[in-house]
C-alpha cells in the first residue's frame, strides 16, 4: 500500500528545498516561503503552481533567481509535480534518485547550473518525461543508454554539459524526439545512421564535438528536419546525394569547419525552404552552380575557405548574377576560394538587404563594378588579396553603413591611443573614405587639433559642419574629444535612419536628434531605415532591439552637455557588445 501524501507533504518538501539553498540574493524564498504559514498557503508561494482539482504542487518555477544550493531527496515527495524549472541558477551536486518517484513529471529545465557527476541512469525511469534540459552544467562521462527508454521525450538539450564518449544509439530509438541539442561536449565516433530515422525530428545540433566519419545518408532524407548543425567536428567525405533523397522542410544547414569534400549536391539546391547555408572551412570543390538561385528564401550563404571555382563558360562569376534571385540575402561570404573570375555588373542587383559581402583572397580580377554602390545597406565589404585593377568606384561613398565600427576604432585611437589626444573636429560621412581593402578610414584632418598635456579642451575659431557640430563648439569655439563623440552620435543616427541632420523636415527645435529621441523606446521602427527592419524577417525582433540599442548609444554620444557624453572607449565597447548580441541571437556565432 502506497504512502498517502497531501499538501502538507508538499509543504515539507518545499521547506526542505529552501533549507538546502545557501544563497538567495533576491530574497524570493526567504521572504515568501514561510515556515509559519498553513499548508493551504503553499499554492500562493512564489514559483509554486498548484493543480485546480487536488490543490497539490504541480509546477515549481524558480528560474533566473540566482539561487545557490543542492536539490534534497525530499523533492521526490512532490507526487503531483509535472514541471520542475530551476534554469539559470547555481544549483550544484548530484540529482537525488528519489526523483524517480515523480511519476507525473514531464518537464525538467535545469540548464545553466553547476550540477556535476554522471548524468544518472535512473532518469530513464521517469517515463512521462517530455522535456529535458541539462545544458551548460558540469556533468562527466557519457549519456546513459537508459535515456533511450524515455519514449515520450520531445526535447533533449545537453549543450555544453561536460559530456564525452559516444552518443548512444538508443537515443535514436526515441521516436517522439523533435529537438536534439548536444553541442560543445567531447563526443567522439561516427554519427549513427539511425539519427535520420527519427520520424518527428526538427532540430539537430551537434556543433563543437569530435565526431568523425561522414554525414549519414538517412539524415539527408528526412521530411521533418528543419535545422542540421554539425559545425566544427571532424567530418569527412562527400555529402549524401541521390535522386531519391529529399529535404523539403530544411531551413538551416550548418556544416562549417570540418573536412568535407566533393561538390554541393543537388539535394541542397533543391531544398526550397533553406534560409541559411554554411559550408565554410571545408575542402569542397567544383563550380558554384547557378542552380543555387533556386534557394529564393536564402538569407545567409557562407562558402568561404574551400576550393570552389566558377563555371568555366564565362570569365564572370555568373553565380553572383543568379543570386540576384535571392531577395532576402543579407550575408554572402565566398572568400578564400580559387574563383578566378571577375565581378559582374549585376552585383548591384543583389538583395537590397545585403549587409556583408566577403570575397577576399579569391583570385578575382578586373574592375570593381560601379553598380556595387547600389547595395545601400552594406556594412562590411571585403575584397582584399585579389588582383583587382582600376579605380575604387565613387559610388562606394554612398554606402554610409560601411564599417562604422572602423570609424569608432579610429576615433578611440585618436583620443586614447596617443599621449597627446588628437581632435578631428569635422567628422561626417563625406570624411569617411575606403582604402583598397574596403576598410573605412577617417580623413580630412584640415581643422584637427592636438590637446596639450594638461588640457581637456581648447578654444578655436575654425568651425566644423553644421548638423554634426557639437553645441559648445558652435557657440563658444570650445573643442574637446567630446566634440568628436557628438559628431559620431549624429553619424550613427543618420546611418540607421537614412536621414541627414540637415534634412528639410528639421526646422527650429525639431532636429534629427529629437526625432530619434521621441521614437524611443517603443517606436523605433517609425524612424529606422525601412530596409533594415522588415517585420516578415525571422530575426526582426532581434534587429529592432539592436537598432534601439544603437540609437540609445547615439543619444548618449550627443547630449547637450559634454560632461554627460560618454567617451570613445565606451562607445567602441558598446558597439562591439551590440554586434555580439546580434550575431549570437541570430545564430551566427
Amino acid at each position: 500500500m502506497g504512502v498517502v501524501t497531501n499538501l502538507s507533504t508538499d509543504q515539507s518538501a518545499l521547506l526542505a528545498l529552501k533549507a538546502h539553498i545557501t544563497s538567495d540574493p533576491l530574497n524570493n524564498l526567504k521572504n515568501n516561503w514561510s515556515t509559519t504559514t498553513t499548508a493551504s498557503a503553499v499554492c500562493h508561494w512564489i514559483g509554486v503552481i498548484c493543480t485546480t482539482r487536488h490543490h497539490r504542487v504541480a509546477a515549481l518555477v524558480l528560474s533566473h533567481m540566482g539561487l545557490t544550493g543542492t536539490i534534497p531527496p525530499h523533492i521526490g515527495n512532490l507526487s503531483f509535480l509535472v514541471q520542475l524549472d530551476i534554469y539559470n541558477n547555481s544549483f550544484y551536486g548530484y540529482l537525488p534518485q528519489e526523483m524517480t518517484r515523480l511519476r507525473r513529471l514531464k518537464h525538467i529545465a535545469a540548464g545553466d547550473n553547476n550540477f556535476g557527476g554522471p548524468i544518472p541512469s535512473w532518469l530513464g525511469e521517469i517515463s512521462q518525461l517530455e522535456f529535458l534540459d541539462f545544458g551548460n552544467n558540469s556533468f562527466t562521462g557519457e549519456i546513459p543508454r537508459e535515456m533511450g527508454n524515455l519514449n515520450r521525450l520531445e526535447l533533449l538539450d545537453l549543450s555544453k554539459a561536460g559530456l564525452s564518449g559516444h552518443i548512444p544509439s538508443s537515443i535514436f530509438n526515441v521516436s517522439s524526439l523533435i529537438f536534439l541539442a548536444l553541442p560543445e561536449n567531447k563526443f567522439v565516433g561516427v554519427i549513427p545512421d539511425e539519427i535520420g530515422e527519427l520520424p518527428k525530428i526538427n532540430v539537430l545540433i551537434l556543433n563543437f564535438n569530435h565526431l568523425s566519419g561522414s554525414v549519414p545518408t538517412t539524415l539527408f532524407n528526412s521530411s521533418t528536419i528543419q535545422r542540421i548543425s554539425i559545425v566544427s567536428n571532424r567530418l569527412t567525405g562527400n555529402l549524401p546525394s541521390g535522386q531519391y533523397l529529399s529535404l523539403p522542410n530544411l531551413k538551416r544547414l550548418l556544416l562549417g569547419i570540418n573536412t568535407l569534400t566533393g561538390t554541393i549536391p543537388s539535394i541542397i539546391t533543391n531544398a526550397s525552404q533553406l534560409t541559411e547555408l554554411d559550408l565554410v572551412d571545408n575542402k569542397f570543390s567544383g563550380s558554384i552552380s547557378n542552380s543555387i538561385a533556386s534557394l529564393t528564401l536564402l538569407k545567409f550563404l557562407n562558402l568561404g575557405n574551400n576550393l570552389f571555382s566558377k563555371e568555366s563558360s564565362s570569365p564572370e562569376l555568373e553565380f553572383i548574377t543568379s543570386l540576384t534571385n535571392c531577395k532576402y540575402l543579407t550575408e554572402l561570404l565566398i572568400n578564400d576560394n580559387p574563383l578566378n573570375g571577375i565581378l559582374p555588373i549585376s552585383i548591384g542587383n543583389l538583395s537590397g538587404s545585403l549587409e556583408r559581402f566577403a570575397a577576399g583572397n579569391s583570385r578575382i580580377m578586373g574592375n570593381i563594378p560601379h553598380e556595387i554602390g547600389n547595395l545601400s545597406n552594406l556594412i562590411s565589404l571585403v575584397l582584399s588579396g585579389n588582383s583587382l585593377t582600376g579605380f575604387i568606384p565613387e559610388s562606394l561613398e554612398r554606402l554610409q553603413k560601411l564599417q562604422l565600427l572602423d570609424v569608432a576604432c579610429a576615433l578611440e585611437y585618436l583620443h586614447h591611443g596617443y599621449s597627446t589626444p588628437v581632435l578631428h573636429l569635422d567628422l561626417k560621412p563625406s570624411n569617411v573614405l575606403l582604402d583598397e581593402d574596403m576598410v573605412a578610414r577617417v580623413s580630412d584632418f584640415g581643422i584637427a587639433k592636438f590637446l596639450g598635456d594638461d588640457e581637456n579642451a581648447a578654444h578655436t575659431k575654425t568651425l566644423a559642419t553644421l548638423g554634426y557640430m557639437a553645441p559648445e563648439y558652435g557657440s563658444e569655439g570650445l573643442a574637446s574629444t567630446k566634440c568628436d563623440v557628438y559628431s559620431f552620435g549624429i553619424m550613427l543616427m543618420e546611418t540607421f535612419t537614412r536621414t541627414s541632420p540637415t534634412d528639410a523636415k528639421f526646422i527650429g527645435d525639431f532636429s534629427l536628434k529629437r526625432w530619434v529621441e521621441e521614437s524611443l523606446p517603443n517606436n523605433i521602427i517609425q524612424v529606422a531605415d525601412t530596409n533594415l527592419l522588415r517585420p516578415e524577417e525571422e530575426d526582426y525582433s532581434v534587429k529592432v532591439q539592436c537598432v534601439s540599442s544603437i540609437m540609445e548609444l547615439a543619444l548618449n554620444c550627443s547630449t547637450v552637455s559634454p560632461e554627460e557624453r560618454i567617451n570613445m572607449k565606451d562607445v567602441l565597447a558598446s558597439l562591439k557588445k551590440i554586434r555580439h548580441t546580434f550575431l549570437t541571437n541570430c545564430g551566427e556565432i
